[in-house]
Formats: structure tokens, sequence, C-alpha cells
């Protein structure tokens, strides 16, 4: 295939060519063709430049109108499919166009589809006290090396994750091989707590059925965060308002311990970043062979793979956390993107 030159290129050939030099030779010196350096030094003769004279194109199958249209209906309707818009453009103005021409049209502006982010419903009084526990702590900066993020989290046997790709022909979706089947009750699931902070993890504690107070005033707080809070020396412990973390239980043994205790807002999970945490766990889960067929080896499995995640990605968790106070004041306490 011939190499189409630079604007620089074609001045040097077109110098070239009125000192006398062949077109063949100027072809090999610019690693083309003679076709080529013969169609430049034509269009030069008939237009007196060097530049390429601008093509027509396809002719669009829409007007400036339609277009906006297009645009308009999308951004009032941001669920609505390219081709209810297609239908809609069809209706009001009797233009055949493909679903693929809107989402052309749509991509031109910047508009793509993407699944959307998940939240849970925020009222003005959860934005404000949102807001209030980030501007309290906005300054923080060392501080958050000394806290330990802690969390419950629910793992069962049949993820139903939209994260897992794989490689297929085209055309072979509903074969067997990949199909992936998800069970209607999933199999049963597994509860567990952990912690993370600067540098250290919590081991992964598997709950006994469904966490309580009494369970996680002895087991955990007690059992696991005193002996990292008196090995750390300073620890201020970090959880949700989760009834079972509010009981008399609770107080009394992190009074007991001398550990800070700092609670997070209602729905606040994208203020603690164990929640990223679990993900990892999640994912790795998902991918982790052979895969666990009965609640015994998720039992077995999920400690081995929560120990095997690098510390630096937990790390890095924790250095988000000035990201993420900017985040909710940015917002005035709405969803962010942790």
């Amino acid at each position: 295939m011939p190499r189409h030159l630079t604007p620089i290129e074609v001045s040097r050939a077109i110098g070239m060519l009125d000192g006398g030099i062949r077109q063949a030779d100027v072809a090999v010196h610019f690693n083309t063709t003679q076709s080529v350096v013969s169609r430049l030094l034509n269009r030069f003769r008939e237009t007196g430049s060097e530049l390429r004279r601008p093509g027509q194109g396809r002719k669009r199958k829409t007007t400036r109108a339609q277009d906006h249209f297009i645009v308009l209906s999308a951004r009032r309707n941001p669920n609505i499919t390219s081709v209810a818009i297609r239908r809609q453009l069809e209706g009001a103005a009797g233009v055949n166009i493909t679903a693929k021409t809107v989402r052309r049209r749509l991509s031109e502006v910047n508009l793509v589809c993407r699944r959307p982010q998940r939240g849970m419903p925020l009222t003005a009084q959860h934005k404000r006290r949102r807001v209030e526990w980030a501007t309290e702590h906005q300054h923080w900066g060392a501080e958050w090396n000394t806290v330990l993020f802690t969390d419950e989290s629910r793992f069962g046997l049949h993820s139903d994750s939209r994260r897992i790709r794989e490689w297929r022909h085209k055309n072979t979706a509903r074969h067997l091989g990949h199909i992936q089947e998800i069970h209607p009750f999933r199999g049963g699931s597994i509860m567990v707590w952990a912690g993370i902070a600067m540098g250290r993890r919590t081991q992964l504690y598997i709950c006994d059925g469904n966490m309580n107070g009494l369970m996680y005033a002895q087991d955990i707080i007690n059992g696991i965060v005193a002996p990292i809070a008196e090995e750390m020396g300073e620890l201020t412990f970090l959880d949700d308002n989760a009834r079972p973390h509010r009981t008399r239980e609770v107080i009394a043994a992190l009074e007991n311990h001398g550990i800070n205790h700092l609670r997070l807002p209602a729905l606040s999970p994208d203020l603690n970043p164990i929640e990223h945490g679990w993900d990892m766990l999640q994912r790795a889960l998902d991918h982790y062979q052979p895969p666990v067929q009965n609640l015994a080896q998720l039992r077995a499995a999920l400690p081995v793979l929560w120990n095997n995640i690098p510390q630096e990605s937990f790390d890095n968790l924790v250095r988000s956390m000035p990201r993420r106070i900017e985040a909710v004041l940015e917002v005035r306490g709405g969803h962010t993107r942790y």
C-alpha cells in the first residue's frame, strides 16, 4: 500500500520535481510509489497548492435539528435506548436511520452508554451528617495511619458478579459451555469480619451465624482489636452504625481497652475503604480454582484469599481517605465515585 506524504514531504517533493528530478527517483527517496508523486504534481499544477482538496465525504443522514433532537432525548431521559430514540425520531420527522447512527450522534457530543453507578438513597439528613463528618476530618493527614477500618461482609457460594468475562466465537453466547449458571437460592453464604490499617490487616473472622453485640464485643473487640491496639500503641477503631456495634457490651469493651472509637455516618460505605477490600476478595474468589463447591470449602478458601491480597493494595485504600473526604464535600454529602 503506498505511503502518503506529510505536508512537509509534499513541499520537498514539489521542489525536487521543479528541480528536474524524475518522478521515479522522488518516489524512491520518500519510500512511496510513483503514482502518489504523479498525483501530487498534477494537483499542484491544477490548483497551484500543495494541499489536498477537501473531500465531500458521505452525506449525513440527519440534519442539525435532528441531531439536536437525538441529544435532547438522551439528556432528558438518560435510560432511553438508541432504538427508542430512533423510533421517536422516525415518528416525529419521518427519518429512517439506524440505532447505530443514533449512537454515533450521541458519541459526537461525548454521550456514551454505561452501566449506572449504584448507591443507597440518601435523605437530606443523611447528606448533612456526611458533610459534618467530612468537615470534622477534612484536615486529617497522618492521623489516618492509626485508624483500623473495619466492616462485615457476606460471601456466597454462587456469585452473580458481572465482572467475569470470557473469550468466545460469534453467535455462541447460548452454547452450554458459555452460560454462567446462577442458582436461585445461591447455595448458602458466610458472613465475615475484618479490618485494614496502614501496614497491617486483621485476620478474617468468620461469623457463626449473624453478628450480634455479644459476639462483636467478645470475639472482635476483646479477641482481635485489643491486641492490635496494644501492639500499635495508638489506634482509632472505625466501624459503621450497625446495631450490633452500638450495644453496651461493645462500648464497655472499647472503654476497658482505652480504644478510640470513630463511627461513620449512616449510609456511608464510600467513607470506609475496606469496602474496596471486599471487592478485591470477591474477585479473588470468582477466579479461585478449583471453584468452591460447598460452605466448608468456602470457609477454608476465604481466609487464604484474604491473606494473599498484597498489603500495598490495602495501604493505597487507606491513602485514599483525604480524597474520599474531598469528594463528599464536593457533592455536599451526595453520592461519590467511591
